[in-house]
């Protein structure tokens, strides 16, 4: 046995070493428990972008439907104002025609009949 006022350099050492692997240690876990705490945000933060991406896919989708309704409408009407004013003009020039065979003292042939 070691006299009582020499340390015993062994268990002096090992408790330095203990220290110094319960230091070591703790820091792991605190390295891991951050680790796994950033992780929950993250994945959190992941979640939550992927709620809004889907939410503002379906908006856009809907936008799209929509859109493609209001031009089709618009087309439809652009082309019925287009066939509306091309058969006017038709006419217009029939009429002048017409009376230009009229004046002319042209006979005018018979009107062919439109197919059903």
């Amino acid at each position: 046995h070691a006299h009582p006022s020499t340390p015993f350099l062994p268990h002096h050492h090992a408790s330095s070493t203990s220290s110094s692997s319960k230091h070591v240690f703790m820091e792991t876990i605190s390295g891991l428990y951050d680790s796994v705490d950033s992780t929950k945000s993250l994945k959190y933060t992941l979640e939550e972008q992927i709620r809004k991406s889907a939410q503002l896919l379906q908006t856009l989708q809907a936008s799209g439907t929509m859109i493609e309704s209001l031009v089709r409408g618009q087309f439809k009407e652009l082309e019925k104002g287009v066939i509306d004013r091309f058969e006017n003009e038709l006419e217009h020039l029939a009429v002048r025609v017409k009376a230009l065979e009229e004046h002319q003292g042209l006979t005018t042939p018979p009107v062919p009949k439109k197919a059903p």
